[in-house]
């Protein structure tokens, strides 16, 4: 269904018919596209998109989460990935749950200053993890930062979002450059060819329990005994 190669052509072709990848600054404009990219599980995954996008001059924005159980973002490695991310020329920021706290601009603001902080980079703009009842008032605001689900960029041009491994290939084919859109990415559903979203999901445990063995051989000399 996907694979990297995909992604790839996907990104030339809209180039070829004169799309503008922009970031969430720049004010809207047929033809343009806010590219985005939520990294729920991998910041390996994430370089390996941003790497493509790189060869083919483009630049979109990867929001990485602070609160995630499956990656830290303040490990070494994963400091180091995004950090090459940014060093090719993307936007970085926040992906942001706000399921786990009772006040979510509390919240925000924390993991703001961590992020600020660790990255050298200014927050200015936030996507909401898993948004649920969050949409029921959208346009609520964050002091000192927008978010990717504010009618501007949600409901005032064309969403479109390969959440749960959704197969939207057709759809960026068709795109109208008399229109604007966001388009989000997921990029665990991007990395090889796979028959369903479950697929991707399996290669990445198995790609990710090869790792724990290994983290857990370098830092524990009783694994091997």
């Amino acid at each position: 269904m996907f694979s990297i190669d995909k992604y790839h052509y996907l990104i030339k072709y809209l180039l070829s018919k004169n799309f503008a990848f922009k970031s969430y600054k720049c004010p809207k404009k047929n033809g343009q596209i806010y590219l985005r990219h939520d990294i729920d599980f991998s910041p390996e995954y994430a370089l390996k998109i941003a790497l493509v996008e790189a060869k083919l001059d483009i630049k979109s924005t990867y929001f990485f989460m602070l609160s995630s159980n499956t990656y830290n973002c303040l490990s070494k490695i994963n400091k180091e990935i995004i950090e090459e991310i940014k060093f090719l020329g993307h936007d970085i920021s926040l992906h942001f749950d706000p399921s786990i706290y009772d006040d979510i601009h509390n919240g925000l603001q924390r993991e703001k200053t961590i992020f600020e902080d660790n990255f050298c980079k200014l927050v200015e703009i936030v996507s909401i993890h898993r948004p649920g009842n969050f949409l029921l008032d959208n346009n609520q605001k964050f002091q000192g930062c927008s978010h990717t689900y504010e009618d501007r960029f949600f409901k005032e041009l064309n969403y479109i979002s390969d959440s749960g491994g959704r197969d939207i290939i057709s759809r960026i084919m068709n795109l109208d450059i008399k229109n604007v859109y966001q388009i989000l990415i997921h990029p665990i559903w991007w990395m090889s060819e796979h028959s369903s979203p479950r697929k991707a999901l399996d290669e990445w445990i198995n790609h990710n329990n090869r790792f724990i063995i290994d983290e857990v051989r370098n830092n524990c000399k009783s694994y091997d005994n």
